[in-house]
């Protein structure tokens, strides 16, 4: 950073939050339900974001204490264990997350009313798990999980070229046996990915910068595997 730069330091962010909930675990006859809900709201101040900028003939990342913001949500968590060694989950997450005022008028790229960046407004997930006691063979398990997101935003500035991530959600599963022989020994068959969804999921955008290029990164494509794993200890 040059000398003398405006630029140096910088005031640490603070993050004022409240947030109430309820964690409850109840059976509806023989079905074993545990639940958990929370809402929260932040009131955000000095957020620091850092921009490409050129300042004389200097291109620089800079980070500056730009904005105010505020984040506010909702959070849920379930279990329902329906019959012995079957249990069913589902989470959910609502996030409303914004820029409310730019603070640094230098900094007025930064989009008062925007979105902050990578910040999905909704989440969640759901999936399933099996286990079943086979004497000295093992137990025997089984579970797949389906996670989804809402598209996100990726510009921090008036000047980003790429701005939307689009949604997307990927299927995982595993099968396989836990304490084998009655020994601490695992094995699984694993598959991560298994639609083989192809999205971005990252974004370098120098795209108004020197040359000028996007880069983008995507999820992993479907994997298979095995896993081999022996526990030490108790």
């Amino acid at each position: 950073m040059p000398t003398g730069s405006p630029f140096r330091t910088f005031p640490p962010e603070k993050l004022s939050d409240v947030e109430f909930g309820i964690k409850s675990q109840f059976s509806l006859g023989d079905v074993q339900v545990r639940a958990n809900l929370a809402a929260y709201r932040g009131i955000y101040e000095n957020i620091q974001r850092t921009t490409f900028e050129t300042i004389g003939n200097i291109a620089l990342n800079v980070t500056r204490s730009a904005a105010k913001g505020r984040i506010q949500g909702l959070e849920f968590n379930g279990t329902i264990v329906p019959v012995r060694g079957l249990s069913l989950n589902g989470s959910y997450s609502y996030i409303d997350a914004e820029y409310t005022e730019v603070v640094d008028s230098s900094a007025a790229a930064i989009l008062a009313g925007s979105p902050f960046p990578y910040t999905p407004k909704h989440k969640y997930s759901v999936g399933a798990a099996y286990e079943t006691d086979l004497g000295n063979a093992g137990s025997f398990f089984l579970n797949a999980n389906y996670a989804h997101q809402s598209s996100v935003s990726t510009a921090q500035t008036n000047a980003s070229f790429y701005r939307f991530l689009p949604a997307y959600g990927q299927l995982n599963a595993s099968i396989g046996l836990r304490d084998i022989g009655g020994r601490p020994i695992d094995i699984s068959l694993f598959g991560t990915n298994l639609t083989d969804t192809a999205r971005p999921v990252g974004v370098l955008d120098q795209y108004n910068a020197g040359p000028g290029f996007v880069g983008l990164t995507y999820t992993e494509p479907r994997m298979y595997g095995v896993r081999l794993g022996y526990r030490f200890g108790n």
